[in-house]
């Protein structure tokens, strides 16, 4: 990994297959040149938590449930293993690691976010998708 390097650190749609958010967020803070961006986009876990219990999927008992989750376990199916972690715990992770947390938003549905997405988010009324905004802090 470069240290230091970078002005920006961008990821998108990736949290669910990250089982140590604080050392993944640490990485991100490491690449970072002081005063670099931190920006992170995904589905909104509330959001998705909900769908999953209205489609009948049980795979968390809670929304604090963090997994991990190991689906596709039929032998016709690809295995996979996934993370549930809440919204809170992505911003916590961020700051323990020395990020200063310039913006959280949490956004409605969108042509990217429609409701027709197998993914469930998307519902009207509920958050769809959230954008962290966070800044290296110089230490």
């Amino acid at each position: 990994m470069l240290l230091g390097e970078f002005d920006i650190v961008f990821s998108a749609w990736v949290t669910a297959w990250i089982g140590d958010l604080e050392l993944w967020s640490g990485s991100a803070y490491k690449a970072l040149k002081p005063r670099g961006r931190f920006l992170l986009n995904g589905g909104h876990p509330l959001s998705a938590y909900v769908k999953a219990i209205e489609d009948g999927d049980t795979h968390k008992d809670s929304y604090f449930d963090n997994g991990p989750f190991t689906f596709g376990q039929d032998p016709s199916e690809e295995t996979t293993i996934e993370w549930g972690p809440t919204l809170g715990s992505m911003v916590t992770a961020a700051a323990k690691v020395g990020f200063h947390i310039d913006a959280l938003l949490e956004l409605p549905e969108n042509e990217i976010t429609r409701s027709d997405w197998p993914m469930g988010y998307g519902v009207k009324g509920r958050p769809s998708h959230f954008i962290l905004a966070a800044t290296k802090e110089s230490r």
